[in-house]
Parts: C-alpha cells; structure tokens; sequence
C-alpha cells in the first residue's frame, strides 16, 4: 500500500507556522528572501524546489527556529510523497534543531507526525539520552511533580554546576563566522537554565578588546584623578562605588564601546533571545566595573529579586534580564573574580529554604542550590548570569587592576529600580512620604522637563541637542 500524507492536516501545521507571501519570484538574496520563495514554490506544488531554497535561507540564518521548522515539514511532505526515508530522518532532525532554538508546540506536533510516518515505513528515530536530558532542563518551569521536581533538581545541578562545565570556548572559526555549533549552543542554554552563569572563553575578537581597554582605562583615569580633587564626585549620575575600591562607570556612547560587534555580537544574540524569551530587548546597564589592588571582596547579593513570591506564581519565570561581564585583562584566581552560588536563581517554596554557610556569611537559600564556582578568565571572555543568581567581586589581591565591561539585557518592560536611582526634583523633597514611590517616575520626568527649561531660559536650543530619528519604542522603526 502506498503511504500518502494527509494533505489537509499537514497544510494546515505547514501554514500555521510559515508565513505566507503574495510578491512575485524575484532573484534572491537574504534569508528571508529565500524563504518567501521557498514558500510560494512550495504552494505552486514544487517540494524540491522548495527544499532547496529553504536549506538556502538557514544556511544564512542559522538561528531561525521558523526556517528549521518550515524545511521539516517540507522534507516530511516530499519524503512522505516519494517515500524517501533519508528525507524523513533528515525531517526529524531540522524539527529537533528547531525545537532546540525555541520551543513550539506545531514543531513538537511535527516531530511525532514525522515519527509516526517513519514507523510506518519501518524506521525507528534515533534516541539521544544528552538531547533528553537537555529538553528536561530546558521544560523545568513545565514540571507537573513540583516534589518530584525539586528532588531531582539538587542532583542536577551538583552533577552539572561545576567550576569546569559552566565553561565553554569559543574558537576562532566560530567567532569569524559569527555563529555557535549547535551542541555548544544547546549546552550553553542547558548550562545558564539550571546553574544561573555560564562562561564563554574568548568569545570577543583580540582587537576589538584592546580598543576597549585602551579607551576604558581612560575613563577610569580621569574617574580616579576627579574623585582625587573632590570626593563628592564619586557617586554621580554616571559613577558609584559598589564597595571599598571597587567602583563602576558609565560608559560614553560611542565607539568602542557602542560597536556593533560588541553590544550586539551575533555569537550571544541568540542565546540571548531564547533564555530571555523575546527578541525586544534594551541595554539597561552599559557600564564597567573596576577593582582596584588589594580590594577587599564583597559582601553577597542579586542585582535584581525576583518579581513574584514563589507562593503567588508556583513555577519558575523565565528571567526578566541577563547581564554580561567581559574582562579587559587576564583575570586570575588572585585578582578577585566573581563568584556564583549555583541554582539561586531558581525560586522554591518557603518550606525549603535553609541556612547555607558561604565563606564568612550565613544566608537562607533553596536547598537545591550547589556549590559556589568562581569565574577566572582570558580577556575577552564572557560571563553570562541571570539577574537573579547570588554573586559576589571577591577579593583583588593582586597589585593589578581588575576592569571589566558590565552589560545588562533586559526585557524591554523591566526597569532597574535597585542598582542606580533616578534623578528626582528638589520639590520631591517636600512630596510626603507615602507618595513618593507613587510619583517617582512622573517626578524624574519633571526633573528632565526643568533641566529643558532651563538650559532654554540660557539660550540653549534644546532641540539641536535631540535625535531627529523617528523612533517609535513599539515598532523599533
């Protein structure tokens, strides 16, 4: 009997996940492009044809979880027609890598459609115990069994949470292609689900962290030798002192530090994207930290709660930002790198909080947490962590200066209210105290709107000092 496949069905999951475009056939070029054309060659009836321009549009976007999806259900369709298995099984594995780069439930649906015809062509798919074990990762949030769950979480994230797993290198290759292999990819996101920080070796070009520490060391220069003349200029709009010796800066908008290839490097864009869940994503904090010789360490903390009490939401919420260290110089063990508590991004139950002994400090934590790491590094390496994750600077005792880069990406609803404070009026001064939290925002707004005035009534024109950019915050255009 010859297997033929349920055109109504397929096309509706084919449709529900392409979208569909009406512009005629025109030589192309970007991945997108190839993909529209894929998309109307396939609805003129041409599979093959179809087959080869989607292969076309993710070789150039190989982070399309959409561009996967839509050449295993073609694959699945032509395979299904000719009764091709090397199609099928190819199938399956462009529906696996779709699914590794964003989870989707017509991908998922996809995958058990294509088992289903492979068995019925008399073909097992393969089982791999690692992808496994990465999906449960990935799915915690979804567990059904929270007891079932928290028990087996302690025993994950011992066995994966290590000094050395949280670490990958990055290789030349990869970096002048601008793209993670697909296992390191998926490791990365194993790693930063369960453990809360993972670290990317050299992941930054060598000459582009020279420009950075050249500039940055400038900066801190002229810092240092201002706080020199008037130690009232250490906590400003655009400096604060983190801890004794340690002391993070502002970085100025302009190149190095706003190069594309560093504020949007296409090897952590991605990841980006997928841990936080969005691709409408801000730079909250663009800044560096500096730890001078013999800093002291510093005490433990998160640079940001989590939103909700785990009683009001029962399950992990993905993280509402990720920030981004990247050291200017070699750090050593001896230079005060940062160090994790493993696992304490991860919210539990009240009922499963104990008493944790970390160094000098006593802290109630979730049982399930694991050990802390510490996070030396070559210069232009990344370290990667969830807002939420306990941290600390330890101890410079080196005669050296410890700079990093310090970036936030943060979902663009989330505003930082801990880290730095906005500026407010002097008339906030006088607002009572109960409606303080209440007006801050609208009083900073009043604070930019006086500064305005003011500089008008000196005869500045202020809208010579405005972009002419017609940016709408809800559209990026």
């Amino acid at each position: 009997m010859r297997h033929r496949p349920c055109t109504a069905y397929l096309w509706v999951v084919f449709g529900s996940i392409l979208f569909v475009s009406t512009r005629a056939f025109l030589p192309t070029f970007t991945a997108g492009d190839y993909k529209a054309a894929a998309i109307e060659k396939s609805e003129a009836g041409n599979l093959a044809a179809a087959i080869e321009d989607f292969r076309r549009a993710i070789q150039l976007d190989p982070y399309d979880a959409v561009g996967f999806n839509n050449l295993g259900v073609a694959l699945m369709r032509h395979g299904v027609e000719t009764r091709n298995v090397n199609e099928l099984k190819e199938s399956y594995s462009r529906f696996a890598r779709s699914m590794v780069l964003k989870k989707d439930k017509n991908t998922k649906d996809n995958m058990k459609l294509v088992k289903n015809y492979m068995k019925s062509f008399g073909l097992q798919p393969g089982s791999n115990k690692q992808d496994n074990e990465d999906d449960d990762d990935l799915e915690e949030w979804e567990a059904h069994d929270e007891k079932k769950y928290r028990a087996s979480l302690k025993k994950r994230i011992a066995k994966v949470c290590t000094n050395d797993q949280v670490r990958l290198t990055v290789t030349q290759k990869e970096r002048a292609e601008g793209i993670l292999g697909l296992k390191k990819f998926k490791k990365s996101l194993r790693i930063l689900n369960l453990c809360g920080v993972v670290v990317f070796e050299r992941l930054y070009a060598p000459e582009l962290i020279k420009r950075l520490r050249k500039a940055q060391a400038k900066v801190v220069d002229d810092f240092l030798k201002g706080i020199e003349e008037d130690i009232d200029k250490t906590n400003t709009t655009s400096s604060e002192q983190r801890s004794p010796g340690r002391y993070e800066l502002v970085n100025p908008l302009k190149t190095p530090f706003s190069d594309e290839s560093f504020v949007l490097n296409p090897l952590l864009a991605p990841l980006m994207t997928r841990v936080l869940g969005s691709k409408r994503l801000e730079i909250d904090t663009h800044s560096s930290v500096t730890s001078l010789p013999h800093t002291p360490e510093q005490h433990w903390h998160r640079d940001a709660g989590f939103l909700f009490e785990h009683e009001q939401v029962k399950k992990q919420l993905p993280p509402h930002g990720l920030v981004i260290f990247v050291p200017l110089v070699k750090v050593t063990d001896d230079m005060g790198p940062t160090e994790f508590l493993t696992g304490s991004h991860i919210q539990c139950p009240q009922s499963e909080m104990v008493s944790k002994q970390l160094g000098n400090w006593q802290l109630n934590e979730c049982d399930h947490t694991g050990a802390t790491v510490a996070t030396p590094a070559s210069s232009g390496s990344a370290v990667i962590f969830d807002l939420r994750i306990l941290h600390r600077g330890l101890a410079n005792k080196s005669s050296k200066k410890r700079p990093l880069m310090y970036m936030t990406m943060f979902q663009e609803w989330f505003i930082d209210h801990v880290n730095f404070n906005d500026k407010q009026t002097a008339s906030f001064d006088i607002i009572p105290p109960q409606l303080k939290k209440i007006l801050g925002r609208i009083d900073n707004k009043e604070y930019t709107l006086l500064l305005e005035k003011t500089l008008e009534d000196l005869g500045v024109q202020v809208s010579a000092l405005q972009s002419d950019y017609n940016f709408r915050k809800h559209t990026f255009q």
